[in-house]
This record gives C-alpha cells, structure tokens and sequence, in this order.
C-alpha cells in the first residue's frame, strides 16, 4: 500500500540500499503516514490480532455469501462497514482529533484490511471531503490482510 516504500524496501532487501544509511520516506496521503507511524511505534501484537481477526470474519463472511447473492446488500458486507469506520476517523484525523493508542491502531489495521480488500488495491479519496470511495474487490481468500512478518520487517527496516 506505499509505492515508495515497496521500492526502498525491494533495493534494501536486495542490499542496495545498505541498512545503516539514512533514508527519508514521504507521502502525501495522511492515512498512509498514520499507517505508518502505528507500525514503527505501535503496538505490533494488537495490530496483527486485529489484522487476523479482520481476515477471520471476512473470509467467513465470503462462505457463508457469494458476492452476486442480493440477501447480501452491500450495507452489510464487511467491507463496507469497515470502510464507514475509517472514514469517520478520517474526518477526525482532518478535524485534528488526536487518537489514542487503541484507536491509532485500529485506524492502522482499517487501512491495511481496506487496502488488502479494495478493488485492485487502489487507495482513492473523494477531492470534496478525503473520504475514502474505491468499492470491495472480488477476493474469496485473501492471505495478505494479516501478515505478521512482513508488518514486523517494515518496523524493523523504520
């Protein structure tokens, strides 16, 4: 979900980039920075259990309904609540709320299960209000929503 990143850590594995210099990542997008500030110093367990957790209920959810069933109103599938959710902590995050640790969390696992869910990974705001729009992509068992070790290496690497 970080272009920028997935290339600095791509040269960094390769050795390319030696671990001990110095390097600089940015981005424009306040979510990702939150995002990323929860992975370097956060609370690595409780964001995986959540990321786990996530995974769980979503794959389950895709069991128990096929996208195409029309019991299954878009209001009601995970994803959607999920992308409601973030989008009132965006709004918070906006109005220069401060979160607490839970919720920093919580809003860092948000942006990883919606970006692992969305349709083709694709992160896009609303230009009137920053709200998160992309609809659910069509995934029946995705392995990348909780992946300890990759979030792990990330704040190893920060």
């Amino acid at each position: 979900f970080f272009g920028s990143g997935a290339v600095y850590f791509g040269l960094r594995g390769k050795g390319i980039i030696p671990s001990e210099n110095l390097a600089l990542l940015s981005d424009i997008n306040p979510v990702l920075i939150k995002t990323m500030s929860v992975v370097k110093s956060g609370n690595l367990t409780l964001l995986n259990n959540r990321l786990k957790n996530m995974r769980k209920v979503y794959i389950d959810q895709i069991k128990e309904h096929e996208f195409n069933q029309i019991e299954n109103s878009l209001s009601n599938r995970m994803y959607y609540q999920k992308r409601v959710e973030m989008n009132d902590f965006i709004l918070r995050q906006s109005r220069g709320a401060e979160f607490s640790e839970e919720e920093s969390v919580q809003f860092a696992a948000l942006m990883i299960f919606l970006n692992k869910t969305c349709f083709n990974g694709l992160w896009r705001v609303r230009k009137s209000d920053g709200l998160m729009n992309v609809p659910e992509g069509r995934y029946y068992k995705p392995k990348n929503i909780s992946n300890p070790g990759l979030i792990h290496r990330c704040r190893k690497a920060s």
